[in-house]
């Protein structure tokens, strides 16, 4: 399996230089919409506010989390995004008649070049965490990242897996993904809600991306790095026992279908 990943990311690394201005064009394209995005969220919360300049730093920290942990796992894989659609039109299939595992020849399906420029941009702000004197928060921030990329591919099965269960899943997986993203790129670390809103969102993958990583970059102590590790663990063995439960119901239905 280790073997085949590194095949994998040898082989889509290659596709991606390959198409060399197809990799510039969608990358400095993704560059300006983030950072237009990012521009327009800090006119929103930080612009002329300074009740909440004590946030910045977190900010930029849980958008770094976000754009880097995104980046490398859509550029080097970026087929299991698109999972759902691989099981609505029937590609999926295909991975289960080979020896290698299903979701790994998932993963290599599909390449998204603008990826790239998530990545440059996470890159960009570790940078600019580090020229702010906040070395500290850069460098748990890039240990932190490291964590989401399971968190997100965790968060990519279990939606794609709907597409198992649900007519048109594939609809809901993009929506469920698009939302996690969004809600995920709030400073929500020291503005955590209250009440119900703080138990939905501690339910959620939205704790496994951001939340439960974002309190170990604000606080830096072994138990919150414990905290955000067993949440990224729990949500991986739920998309795992979603996933696997599809996997029989689809293959039972193809058997039904090819015997009628």
């Amino acid at each position: 399996m280790l073997r085949f990943l590194g095949k994998a990311l040898r082989y889509n690394l290659s596709a991606h230089i390959s198409n060399a201005p197809n990799l510039a064009a969608a990358t400095i394209g993704m560059l300006l919409n983030n950072f237009i995005f990012l521009l327009g969220l800090w006119g929103m919360l930080f612009a002329g506010k300074s009740q909440n300049q004590e946030l910045l730093n977190y900010y930029i920290a849980l958008n770094v989390l976000i754009m880097m942990s995104y980046g490398v796992l859509c550029f080097f894989f970026g087929g299991w995004i698109e999972m759902g659609d691989l099981i609505v039109n029937g590609h999926f299939e295909s991975k289960l008649a080979t020896p290698r595992h299903p979701l790994l020849l998932v993963g290599t399906h599909a390449l998204h070049p603008s990826a790239l420029g998530d990545l440059i941009m996470g890159l960009a702000g570790v940078g600019l965490l580090v020229g702010m004197g906040e070395s500290d928060i850069a460098v748990r921030t890039f240990f932190a990242s490291i964590l989401a990329v399971f968190a997100f591919y965790s968060l990519f099965v279990l939606s794609g897996s709907l597409a198992f269960f649900i007519p048109r899943g594939n609809a809901i997986a993009h929506l469920t993904n698009n939302l996690a993203i969004i809600l995920c790129s709030y400073p929500v670390g020291k503005i955590f809600p209250t009440g119900i809103g703080r138990i939905l969102m501690m339910m959620s993958p939205v704790a496994a991306i951001s939340l439960m990583p974002m309190r170990w970059i604000e606080e830096g102590t072994l138990l919150d790095f414990v905290q955000a590790l067993a949440a990224i663990f729990v949500l991986w063995l739920v998309a795992m026992g979603v996933y696997r439960q599809g996997v029989k119901r689809y293959q039972a239905l193809n058997v039904i279908g090819t015997q009628g």
